[in-house]
């Protein structure tokens, strides 16, 4: 986890061993000045995310598509592209700056998966998405069901973000029989766990 407090305090013994301040009544301006001129770029600390998704829909989840706000997914664990009933899909995404915004690494990101089998209606497409940075006590999860004909084009993704940033740390989703619950634990190396499973009373639920 990244620190919250960094860098160096400007105290009276960093401005008496100053040549101009050597002789002076220092003050809380000539402490405030001093520390301005020597404020340096936020830390530029890696993020993250460590992805796992969990199927117990009875059914096989298949990839649709993903969509990166800030970020990307490291190709040496990419996300799956099929989860079988029963098994976890790990993947991990890489936090970036924001393009043009001087602002530390995020990884905000979203990762969508349809469920289907055999069973008529049994169709079902879920939006899993986080957003991390580097400080703690501020990621959020999110995720919701979406209809399946929306394809990655029609997306609103601008939306999509905003019910994303208004989330919390877990967040939970149900619909057509199924249901998805993720969560994600906070600083700069994240875990990001989803379940995708049946909207049922199950014995181990």
């Amino acid at each position: 986890m990244a620190p919250t407090v960094f860098g160096n305090p400007i105290t009276d013994e960093t401005l008496k061993a100053l040549p101009e301040y050597a002789n002076k009544e220092i003050t809380p301006k000539d402490r405030a000045e001093v520390a301005l001129s020597r404020k340096l770029p936020p830390p530029d600390f890696p993020v993250n995310v460590f992805g796992y998704i969990y199927n117990a829909t009875g059914q096989t989840l298949k990839l649709a598509y993903d969509h990166d706000w800030s970020g990307h997914v490291d190709e040496s664990l990419p996300y799956p592209q099929n989860i079988e009933n029963g098994q976890w899909g790990s993947f991990r995404h890489i936090g970036d700056h924001t393009p043009g915004i001087l602002s530390p690494r995020l990884s905000t990101a979203a990762v969508v998966y349809i469920a289907s089998g055999d069973l008529p209606g049994r169709l079902c497409k879920w939006v899993l998405a986080w957003d991390a940075g580097v400080f703690a006590h501020n990621n959020k999860a999110f995720t919701m069901f979406e209809e399946p004909q929306i394809v990655e084009e029609k997306q609103n993704w601008e939306a999509l973000r905003q019910k994303l940033l208004n989330s919390g740390h877990e967040s939970t989703d149900a619909a057509y029989g199924f249901k998805a619950t993720v969560s994600i634990t906070d600083g700069n190396t994240p875990t990001f766990h989803a379940t995708i499973t049946l909207d049922l009373p199950l014995e181990n639920a």
